[in-house]
């Protein structure tokens, strides 16, 4: 984490913190979040569905498994 600029906690007790760097064509970032489920988190260029990126996290079995999906257009 020291390699980020920014972080920003997204809940008041600390248990989901956002870190991140970004250019004009850049975005990394890494997500922290203490629990043993599931979690979800999204960017979008205008705060809508359309062209919004979402990525699901989950434990199974003491791994850390995540999938991202791209939403090009709600019908």
């Amino acid at each position: 984490t020291s390699f980020y600029s920014n972080f920003v906690d997204l809940m008041d007790d600390g248990l989901y913190r956002l870190y991140w760097n970004y250019s004009s064509v850049n975005f990394i970032g890494e997500i922290h979040v203490k629990t043993l489920g599931w979690i979800g988190f999204g960017l979008s260029p205008n705060g809508m569905k359309d062209k919004s990126d979402v990525i699901i996290g989950w434990m199974s079995n003491g791994l850390t498994n995540f999938t991202d999906r791209f939403i090009r257009r709600i019908r």
